[in-house]
């Protein structure tokens, strides 16, 4: 049974459908008990990528999602507390990017195994994309999405 509300997020590897509706029906909602209690961290140097991520989020029904512009302010919030979802752009400008991010919080064990870590990149080049993928995030997301 289609359901107007559900939306489609197709990462690389998977594609994970979200209903903002409690009442939804489907197999993909079944493990999801509620999207208030979802903690998202959006990490890009980028502030219109940072309000369309916060955006898009909202129009799935999360409201919970902290916003950062670089690294420092990034793992402050990774210190204060924990997340369900790292969306984190690979190119951070500052000569950081989001692969030496999942490195230093995997070895400084700021995050979890069940937080999902999503490096997001506009690169489509074989090579940028093996990059990306080198340092295994959970999954990554082609911009634009």
């Amino acid at each position: 049974m289609h359901n107007p509300h559900r939306r489609r997020i197709i990462g690389t590897r998977s594609t994970i459908e979200l209903c903002p509706d409690p009442f939804c029906n489907g197999s993909a909602m079944a493990s999801v008990n509620t999207y208030d209690n979802k903690k998202f961290l959006i990490v890009d140097d980028l502030p219109e990528m940072r309000s369309s991520l916060r955006t898009q989020l909202a129009s799935l029904g999360y409201s919970n999602v902290a916003i950062s512009s670089n690294v420092r302010t990034a793992l402050e919030h990774l210190e204060q507390g924990s997340f369900d979802v790292i969306l984190c752009d690979y190119y951070l400008g500052g000569g950081t990017d989001g692969q030496q991010v999942l490195e230093h919080v995997r070895n400084r064990k700021l995050i979890s195994r069940s937080t999902l870590f999503i490096m997001i990149t506009a690169e489509k080049g074989y090579a940028s994309v093996v990059t990306a993928a080198e340092c295994q995030p959970d999954d990554y997301l082609l911009k634009p999405f």
